[in-house]
């Protein structure tokens, strides 16, 4: 509260006293930018305070992160901002190596004035890498033992990628009736009738089933 007592003339047949009330400090933040942006964008926030006194503020959270939780971009802030004026808060990459998808930004900033928080929140939809892979071996099937020969192909889409890793194996697979992770070496020609549901079976080398 800030008490006034004017000063009146000496003929002035009175005088008063006024109690002015400035409100605390109040920052807010804001994203003009669009909603989808692309791999290599930079996306611009702003902050403003709409309160009565300067004050200075710090980020409690600042990050980009996919639909997982993985981070892809994260930093600190740390600013003063005058009473009324609104300014830059931040300029967020978008990285050239983001694969396409959606993403949640985020902003939390302590107003140090008053200890209140304000935050803000977009869902991002990104037009990143879109990496494919395709992958065909010399044979069709392979005995244990065999030497697995194969030739990969991999697509970037516009983008291409710069710095990654590429893991390539060859698992064992669960077929319908012949149990979790089992090779089928030899199965005789007969006919079975496999019924609905029933699935935990066995085909032992003889040709047997074994349920």
């Amino acid at each position: 509260d800030v008490n006034i007592a004017p000063n009146l003339s000496s003929d002035a047949g009175d005088a008063f006293v006024a109690t002015l009330t400035i409100p605390e400090s109040d920052i807010r933040i804001s994203y003009d930018g669009e909603l989808a942006v692309s791999a290599g964008d930079t996306l611009q926030l702003s902050v403003e305070n709409i309160g009565g006194v300067d004050t200075t503020f710090s980020s409690e959270n600042c990050y980009v992160k996919d639909l997982d939780g993985n981070i892809v971009y994260e930093t600190a802030l740390q600013d003063s901002i005058q009473t009324g004026q609104k300014k830059s808060l931040a300029l967020i990459p978008v990285s050239d190596q983001v694969i396409s998808g959606d993403y949640h930004l985020f902003v939390q900033l302590r107003d140090n004035s008053n200890d209140h928080k304000r935050s803000y929140y977009a869902r991002l939809a990104i037009n990143g890498i879109e990496a494919s892979l395709e992958t065909k071996t010399e044979q069709q099937i392979y005995l244990i033992g065999d030497e697995v020969v194969s030739a990969s192909k991999i697509g970037t889409g516009q983008a291409g990628i710069t710095d990654g890793e590429l893991w390539l194996g060859v698992k064992k697979v669960n077929l319908v009736g012949t149990g979790e992770g089992k090779f089928v070496d030899h199965i005789v020609e007969e006919d079975y009738m496999w019924l609905p549901g029933v699935t935990d079976m066995d085909v032992l080398p003889d040709g047997s089933i074994l349920a």
